[in-house]
């Protein structure tokens, strides 16, 4: 995994690697962004993310009208956290943003979303879940979908057990 990312002068860093991005763009992992403000903690699921080539920008994907008080926190600019969990293991990898912008979807988004649902759902069939009831559950339904982009500092291993909360080394 990674640890605590350093930050460069320009403020990018890298705290991910290709295995890891590459896992949580395909290896259909549970993605919950979240956020907060005076009033409390905000979460939402997502449903897909992107991760530029270079590994420093996160974007992920969430129905609009199911996330709205994770939506007015991260338009508010809140720092953001997003938690990527394997199903069947439970091995997580949770990244922190200072902040998350609303960006726009890009062509292939659409595609993204769609091969996010169907990796979900062959992760959730093995532990049980009809691929039907995945479907639903993350199903766009009505509503926007919207992209917000982070640009992670830090990363940390979420995995239950001893190493939980451990951040991980940077592999700038």
């Amino acid at each position: 995994m990674i640890a605590v990312g350093v930050r460069y002068s320009a403020g990018m860093t890298t705290v991910i690697d290709a295995k890891q991005a590459d896992w949580m763009v395909q290896g259909g992992p549970s993605i919950t962004l979240a956020s907060s403000s005076a009033a409390g903690p905000s979460l939402g699921q997502g449903i897909g993310c992107r991760v530029d080539s270079a590994r420093e920008r996160i974007t992920v994907f969430l129905v609009e009208p199911r996330n709205l008080g994770l939506v007015a926190d991260l338009r508010a600019g809140r720092p953001a956290a997003v938690v990527f969990t394997h199903s069947p293991s439970l091995s997580s990898l949770q990244l922190k943003a200072e902040t998350a912008r609303e960006v726009p979807l890009q062509p292939g988004d659409s595609e993204r979303i769609a091969a996010y649902i169907g990796s979900v759902a062959l992760q959730w069939s093995a532990i049980g879940a009809p691929e039907a009831f995945t479907h639903v559950l993350l199903a766009r339904g009505p509503g926007a979908i919207l992209a917000f982009e982070l640009t992670p500092y830090v990363a940390f291993d979420q995995a239950p057990g001893p190493r939980a909360g451990t951040p991980l080394r940077s592999v700038s």
